[in-house]
């Protein structure tokens, strides 16, 4: 499988970003970022074999296991990006840096990704119970973003300059911690970039499985994952200086999962048939994002970051129910017009995504993973009752301040949950025949049935004046539906009560 990517010609970014207003006005320096990317990403190449069996060892066991092998070969052009970072003063530069600001490192040939997998199912003599059990390595090949200068930096580098203003990191710079300058940073000064690997996944999974009943299944399983080689980027910028010098994308992030998952599904009678489902999760990751960034700074470390993931919902239920009106019921007669319905409805319920919150909210947009937080007040509730407010709850403001310029806060990444969510859905269908093999399925769906109001996680930056408030509904959490912003409203759960109406021809 070949990945290329391209465009039509080259073109420049530049930037230049002051560290306050007051620099601005009075022509102070400002701290600028140039880059020249290449019309040429490159072509990234995979080559994939895959061979599974099934093993049948009487009617109890089944076993099915089964062997991948990917092969990597090196990019078919330098990803290399001419960047140049400086302090421009309006008519000169007072310092520039132009050696290699972009090192990415090498994406090398490699034979040895070898992905096993294997599952098996049991059943238990004389319970009726079956066991399922499964666990693999999995590669994921899609890793053209990080040795394809178009897809990646300088778009995710040049962008920094804002986080450096309002992180604090301009002149006169960083606090050195009492131990010095760490190992990690140490070596990234003083080491060339580490080479790229595919990310690699090790899964694993079990269950037990029974009939209920004649048309009924209940389920318990646990599932799992540890991940590693995920894609991070790493940037620094000069102490004295404040502007950028190095930025790296690398392979050294990593996660992992674990879940207890819970289900029953099946029919009670003819035509009603019930579902529910619980899960208990907890994922935690060094940054949710490909594009995450480290900065890096005099005491840092790799894990720093570590904390849990942007989408971890630790509590998560579903139930469902479905209902068809028969054309007679025992000795009553359903009305023609009834008769044939289905009747469905849906519960979902969960806790909230993780809030990470930040001392300033970033220009363009983005932030370094690892800095930019507040200190914790150890005592302080966090959050706070308020009755007038959306959601009935804000964050506490006196639980969290700024710390010292070129300092690291003690709130750790996404270590505080949101608001959760609880709606109800339902919906009317039917299908009609209609001539010859076509038919039409009408159908009206009912979304948020009590039009119970579900107000989206506070504002996260304590510079806002609205820091710790609810401002929107949560079906503008994944955007607002254009391009650039993820599911429209409408598809979203966490809206007001929406109505629509859908038709269907099969034929």
């Amino acid at each position: 499988m070949d990945q290329r990517a391209w465009r039509e010609s080259a073109s420049a970014a530049v930037l230049a970003a002051a560290p306050n207003l007051q620099t601005l006005l009075t022509a102070g320096p400002l701290a600028v970022n140039y880059a020249l990317m290449p019309q040429d990403g490159g072509t990234v190449r995979t080559l994939s074999l895959f061979a599974q069996d099934t093993f049948r060892a009487g009617e109890r066991l089944s076993i099915t296991y089964g062997l991948r092998w990917e092969v990597t070969p090196p990019i078919s052009t330098a990803s290399r990006i001419p960047m140049v970072s400086g302090l421009w003063t309006g008519s000169d530069w007072r310092s520039v840096y132009s050696r290699d600001v972009d090192q990415t490192g090498p994406w090398p040939m490699r034979f040895g990704q070898i992905a096993p997998r294997a599952s098996l199912a049991y059943r238990i003599p004389g319970s009726g119970l079956v066991l399922r059990a499964g666990a693999g390595i999995f590669y994921d090949t899609a890793l053209g973003a990080s040795v394809n200068p178009i897809n990646g930096a300088p778009f995710n580098s040049w962008q920094l300059a804002a986080g450096v203003a309002s992180a604090g990191f301009s002149a006169p710079g960083w606090t050195v911690p009492p131990g010095g300058v760490t190992p990690d940073v140490q070596a990234f000064l003083n080491n060339p970039p580490p080479d790229l690997r595919l990310p690699t996944s090790y899964q694993w999974r079990a269950s037990i499985e029974k009939g209920v009943g004649s048309r009924g299944l209940l389920s318990t399983a646990y599932a799992g994952s540890a991940n590693r080689n995920l894609l991070g980027n790493q940037a620094y910028i000069e102490p004295d200086t404040g502007i950028l010098t190095r930025f790296t994308t690398t392979t050294r992030n990593s996660s992992g999962f674990h879940a207890m998952q819970w289900r029953y599904a099946g029919s009670i009678r003819g035509n009603l048939y019930v579902s529910a489902s619980y899960a208990w999760s907890h994922s935690i990751d060094d940054g949710s994002q490909d594009s995450s960034v480290f900065l890096i700074h005099p005491g840092y470390r790799l894990s720093e970051a570590r904390g849990s993931s942007s989408f971890d919902v630790r509590h998560a239920g579903t139930g469902a129910l479905s209902y068809r009106l028969p054309r007679a019921v025992q000795s009553v007669r359903i009305p023609e017009a009834l008769a044939g319905w289905t009747l469905s409805g849906m519960l979902r319920a969960r806790t909230g995504f993780p809030v990470d919150l930040k001392n300033t909210e970033e220009g363009l947009g983005r932030g370094f993973d690892n800095f930019g937080r507040p200190d914790r007040i150890v005592g302080v509730p966090i959050w706070i009752d308020a009755t007038l407010m959306a959601g009935g709850r804000v964050l506490n403001p006196a639980a969290f301040r700024v710390p010292p310029t070129g300092t690291q806060g003690t709130l750790g990444r996404n270590a505080i949950s949101g608001n959760g969510l609880a709606q109800v859905d339902a919906s009317l269908q039917r299908e009609f025949p209609l001539a010859r093999r076509m038919s039409v399925q009408a159908r009206l769906s009912v979304f948020n049935v009590l039009n119970h109001p579900a107000f989206a996680d506070p504002v996260p930056f304590l510079s806002s004046p609205f820091f710790g408030q609810s401002t929107s509904m949560q079906n503008l959490m994944l955007g607002s539906g254009d391009p650039n912003t993820g599911s429209p409203p409408l598809f979203q759960t966490g809206g007001a009560r929406s109505v629509e109406f859908s038709f269907r021809v099969s034929f």
